[in-house]
């Protein structure tokens, strides 16, 4: 409810004294999660060519956070691409739009379009980038850029703000994952109703809030400062001067046996020639001054004397062995 300049919620309705509207909850998650992909949910909506090869793509299943919405792709799904023109190269976008004028959100195709909307109504994050050449009839994976790391256009799902809150990733994750099943389920069979699951979700988060002290309290003293040791990002890994003249907001992916960081040979069985999976790590950022940060990472992912390679203004590239991981900076 919203008096003068106060916003409270939610309270029981008595004679519909306490209503609330989509808008409501949407303010509440989006308080909670930023606007991104989730990177725990299945295959994190990673566009790919698909398996029958041609004018077309495959967006995998998965979740995004957009403006405190959820979007859930609970299946593949496979959009056409428009055949390349006789005359001159394109490129298009995959994005997926939340729509408030339209109370939908879905897979959006852009033909020769590589921006994204976001105004009172709309919303975008780019999930990736297609180059078409001339005369194309089919699209590759070499084609295709994934853009769900760029914070610019997309980026992944975290709790809002820099706080510290190292140790309790692998409960936001496992929370997180208990409201996708429960929305999911919900979706499946088209049953319920969708306020009292939103009101049980937020019931949930404040259930997990109000334990977490005990739940630490139960935890062995060892136990616990082993998973700190783990999660809490005090190892600094590189030292960045920048221009942007704010203090940026800055998200880590971390990933193994990269593409040259081994011979094909050694690579280990079961792990794509490109490496594991990449995954977002916590991370700690230090400003010496408004030029400069240091960029700290838990010490499982840590590098003593990595190789370091800008390939964009906001990306940075390290590597040490078989480790690889991925820096982009964003403004606050």
């Amino acid at each position: 409810m919203l008096h003068l300049a106060e916003f409270y919620f939610p309270f029981t309705s008595v004679e519909g004294d306490r209503a609330y509207s989509a808008t409501d909850f949407a303010t509440y998650y989006h308080n909670i999660f930023t606007s991104g992909v989730i990177a725990t949910v299945r295959e994190k909506l990673r566009v790919t060519e698909d398996e029958n090869i041609g004018m077309r793509v495959r967006i995998m299943d998965g979740a995004i956070f957009i403006q405190g919405r959820l979007y859930l792709l609970t299946e593949p799904m496979v959009v056409n691409i428009t055949p390349g023109s006789s005359t001159a190269d394109r490129t298009d976008s995959i994005v997926v739009q939340l729509d408030t004028l339209g109370r939908e959100m879905k897979i959006l195709y852009k033909q020769g379009s590589t921006s994204v909307r976001r105004d009172e109504n709309y919303y975008e994050m780019q999930l990736a980038v297609i180059n078409v050449p001339r005369n194309a009839t089919s699209v590759y994976n070499s084609q295709i850029t994934d853009k769900r790391s760029d914070v610019n256009v997309c980026g992944y799902s975290k709790l809002q703000g820099n706080l510290e809150v190292s140790g309790l990733e692998q409960q936001y994750e496992s929370l997180l994952e208990q409201m996708i099943a429960e929305f999911e389920q919900f979706a499946n069979t088209n049953q319920g109703n969708l306020e009292q699951l939103l009101t049980d979700q937020q019931a949930l988060f404040q259930t997990w809030l109000s334990g977490l002290q005990d739940e630490l309290d139960s935890n062995q003293v060892g136990n616990l400062q082993n998973q700190i040791n783990q999660l809490t990002a005090d190892n600094q890994v590189v030292s960045i001067t920048h221009n942007l003249g704010k203090y940026p907001d800055v998200q880590v992916l971390y990933w193994e046996y990269g593409l040259g960081t081994v011979p094909l040979e050694e690579q280990p069985e079961g792990i794509s020639f490109d490496g594991t999976a990449p995954e977002t790590i916590p991370v700690k950022v230090v400003h010496p001054s408004r030029k400069r940060m240091q960029v700290h990472v838990p010490i499982d992912y840590a590098m003593t004397n990595p190789t370091i390679k800008q390939i964009k203004n906001n990306e940075y590239i390290l590597t040490e062995g078989i480790k690889s991981m991925k820096i982009l900076i964003g403004v606050i």
